[in-house]
């Protein structure tokens, strides 16, 4: 499988950028794009023309995001859990002018009141004199790329001055994965002028990708440095031989199995598939098996017992057998318990049942009517649960979540940032978010909001077939690969945790 951490992003933007290197005293100070909020009178943070970094703590104990007004000031990390050390990062100030810059802070799914309530403001005098040499003067992330720009204060007057990256940093102006060698793409840099470059990213298994540009092989004066943190890990291979269709959780245990073992289309149909019930623990990683399930379906754990529910009756697991606790018709879409009354989602109808044990100690399921949902679910439709006790339906085609809510389902529709997308897909629901892949990004939406929120990282991943949540972290699983028009299980598992994420890091260090 593709590496993940080695992401794809190139360009190279040829327009240049006149510098104004003087200006007349009572200039206004520069700042960011933002509003311009209240600059306190202390607090202010003082930083080197020549570029500098300086230690802060984050003045809050809550999960938090930063964003920064200017391309030039940046944190070391602008996420985290609360109370972390991290560093103010500034780029060098090549040109006569003083200059404010403003970092906001704010817990994760903030309102911009909120936000605005914590700020570092950072102040940065003009230049001194004009700058010699080649200078990093600023970078960011921008639509899921990172940008430089690169300043040439070098004495020559040639204008054949090659732009380059210097040996043994982590960018590259090729890509890293191509199947056949690119050539690099020539550009050239007057003195005086100014370029933005857009560089594939290469993160080592830390997140971390550090290097130096060059013009004429004259290397930077400072440094770029890409930090991101790691939310997205590939576990490794399980011994599920089917799709895993059917799968629900009991604490840190994933139930998972049924499916598709093989399907072929070529020329003609042919399926075969499997009733097989295995368990992976997510805390050890260690797999169980069961006896194969008496009906293809879906289900969930009562007091610590698999209770699996399909067209033919309700069934749970005792004494290494499956045992029939009720009948039931229709095929089921989901299921979801809450203490003894269990919901069974079929296309039409919310099916209750009360479970309670008889005289013997065996699982009873008595039905206690059915409700009909009124909605029509989309092919590719998934169960999944949050980590909070809810299940959940997702909808690719229609873009919508829905939750079991009793007897009922309470939908929330997902929109894409772009309407145009064509390759939507969730991923499941954890904390309180909903998260889905779109047009290349990570799309997260607070539950009882429509609107999204593209997650400011580098590249996307593997995500196919199934999904549960465990303390807060998604789990992905089964699905089936597609060879040549033979589709087989999938017997990847990965991870992804969104409590780990934080915005990009894109700093130019100084020396």
């Amino acid at each position: 499988m593709k590496n993940f951490y080695r992401l794809s992003l190139w360009c190279i933007m040829a327009c240049t950028i006149s510098m104004t290197l003087s200006c007349s005293s009572d200039e206004e100070l520069p700042v960011g794009p933002d509003p311009d909020p209240t600059v306190p009178d202390n607090g202010i943070v003082n930083l080197s023309a020549d570029g500098e970094q300086t230690d802060v703590t984050i003045p809050t104990t809550q999960p938090w995001e930063a964003s920064s007004s200017a391309e030039w000031l940046q944190l070391s990390q602008m996420g985290g859990k609360g109370g972390e050390n991290v560093k103010i990062i500034a780029a060098r100030n090549i040109t006569r002018q003083e200059r404010i810059g403003y970092i906001r802070l704010s817990n994760t799914g903030s309102t911009r009141a909120e936000a605005d309530s914590m700020q570092i403001v950072v102040k940065q005098p003009a230049a001194e004199s004009e700058a010699t040499g080649v200078v990093l003067t600023s970078a960011c992330y921008r639509d899921g790329k990172v940008y430089v720009k690169i300043y040439n204060g070098r004495s020559s007057e040639s204008s054949m001055q090659q732009l380059g990256i210097v040996s043994g940093s982590n960018f590259s102006f090729t890509n890293p994965d191509a199947i056949y060698p690119e050539k690099e793409p020539i550009v050239y840099i007057k003195k005086g002028q100014e370029y933005e470059a857009c560089p594939y990213v290469i993160l080592n298994e830390n997140g971390e990708a550090k290097g130096k540009f060059s013009i004429a092989d004259e290397a930077s004066v400072n440094t770029l440095r890409v930090k991101q943190n790691i939310v997205y890990k590939e576990l490794g291979n399980l011994g599920n031989s089917g799709s895993a269709t059917t799968h629900f959780t009991d604490g840190t245990i994933i139930y998972m199995g049924g499916g598709i073992v093989e399907k072929t289309n070529l020329g003609y149909e042919q399926t075969v598939t499997t009733n097989e019930l295995r368990s992976y623990d997510t805390a050890t990683g260690t797999e169980k098996t069961y006896p194969d399930m008496p009906v293809s379906g879906q289900g969930a754990c009562w007091n610590g017992t698999p209770i699996i529910i399909g067209d033919r009756g309700i069934y749970y697991l005792a004494t290494g057998r499956w045992n029939l606790a009720s009948t039931h018709n229709g095929e089921v879409k989901a299921v979801d318990i809450n203490d003894n009354i269990i919901h069974a989602v079929t296309g039409g109808y919310i099916c209750t049942y009360i479970l309670d044990r008889d005289n013997n100690g065996n699982i009873t399921a008595t039905a206690d009517g059915n409700t009909v949902h009124g909605i029509t679910f989309g092919e590719n439709t998934r169960t999944t649960s949050d980590g909070k006790g809810n299940t959940w339906l997702l909808d690719d085609s229609r873009h919508t979540a829905y939750m079991i809510d009793g007897n009922k389902l309470t939908p929330q529709v997902c929109a894409p940032a772009d309407s145009l997308a064509s390759d939507f897909s969730f991923i499941g629901v954890a904390d309180g978010y909903i998260y889905a892949t779109s047009n290349g990004s990570i799309l997260r939406y607070k539950t009882g909001s429509n609107s999204s929120q593209a997650l400011k990282m580098l590249g996307t991943f593997s995500w196919t077939g199934e999904t549960e949540c465990v303390n807060g972290v998604m789990y992905n699983f089964g699905g089936l690969t597609n060879f040549r028009g033979t589709y087989t299980a999938s017997k990847q598992i990965n991870r992804f945790s969104p409590s780990d994420y934080a915005p990009i890091s894109v700093a130019i260090l100084p020396e």
